[in-house]
């Protein structure tokens, strides 16, 4: 399937990249001092493609008909501005940014939003805002698990309908951007209760994976709607909770984990940049699970301080 190239092509790229600095990822956090998650998911585009690696000479590689060639090795294809791309999600995202941004780096600017995204209410506020004036080529996004587990908006009406109507209306501004939208399905909610609603707001709160479903469906329905690639996080760290999580009353991650999601997120982001619309402007719909098996195979562990 060409979609399924697409991304283990992506992936073959950053394992080159992976294996030089294994075990040397940046900005990875210390899980134990967060108090609040992020969520995240990967669809790609149609077209397959073949990514060729830098040399050790400014020319890049390019993309012709589906296979690779080498870019002219001119002043002005130099000068080209990377694609810009914007992440946009709570902690969880937080966790990850810094393996996303290492992975991309010279292929396209990242940036994140300036604080935690918190759930679908804080988005509607704050995404004028957070988008600003500039022009993004591809935005990653994900609201979730505060809309699951609400910590200081519990009393805020975050039922699985009201959470598919806000993203409803969160994708809407997204699309006036004209950027390429990557929808990151939420990480998985932790199998014990929640230690942080338990302990501050004296709640003993357990997502039951029933009830995980509905916010999930929800969000896929929004996505489907408007043809939005997805970026599968929940499918990849499901099986992966108990190796990665920082508890099991923690929806964090080690810094392994976050790893693992860096590097799934920055393939995704690869894949769409590559990818090509259909004449609607849309993306094939059919969602692609990414297995990371460069990050089962290496994983990325460090520690920095952790995102407030």
């Amino acid at each position: 399937m060409k979609v399924h190239r697409l991304v283990l092509a992506a992936l073959g790229l950053l394992a080159a990249v992976s294996s030089a600095t294994a075990g040397e990822a940046k900005g990875i956090t210390d899980n134990s001092k967060m108090e609040h998650p992020a969520d995240a998911v990967t669809r790609v585009g149609p077209d397959g493609y073949t990514l060729v690696a830098e040399g050790s000479k400014p020319t890049k590689g390019a993309f012709v008909d589906g296979g690779p060639t080498a870019a002219p090795d001119s002043d002005t294809e130099q000068a080209k501005p990377l694609p810009r791309v914007l992440l946009i999600g709570d902690s969880i995202r937080e966790g990850y940014q810094e393996v996303v941004k290492q992975q991309l780096a010279g292929k396209a600017n990242v940036a994140a939003i300036p604080c935690n995204g918190e759930y679908t209410g804080t988005g509607l506020k704050k995404l004028d805002e957070w988008l600003g004036d500039g022009k993004w080529d591809v935005i990653h996004f994900n609201w979730g698990l505060w809309d699951l587990y609400g910590w200081e908006y519990a009393k805020e009406d975050r039922s699985p309908a009201m959470y598919e109507k806000r993203l409803e209306s969160l994708v809407l501004r997204l699309e006036k951007t004209g950027a390429k939208l990557i929808w990151a399905t939420t990480t998985p909610a932790c199998p014990e209760a929640e230690a942080t609603m338990l302990k501050r707001f004296k709640t003993e709160l357990k997502i039951s994976r029933a009830t995980e479903r509905k916010y999930l469906d929800a969000a896929l329905r929004v996505m489907n709607k408007h043809h939005i690639q997805i970026d599968d996080l929940h499918t990849l760290m499901l099986p992966e909770l108990n190796k990665h999580a920082a508890g099991p009353d923690d929806v964090h991650f080690t810094g392994a984990g976050y790893g693992l999601l860096g590097n799934q997120v920055a393939a995704s982001i690869l894949a769409a940049l590559a990818a090509t619309p259909d004449k609607q402007g849309r993306f094939e719909e059919t969602s692609v699970k990414v297995l990371l098996e460069i990050g089962k195979e290496r994983e990325t562990d460090a520690s920095a301080p952790s995102p407030k």
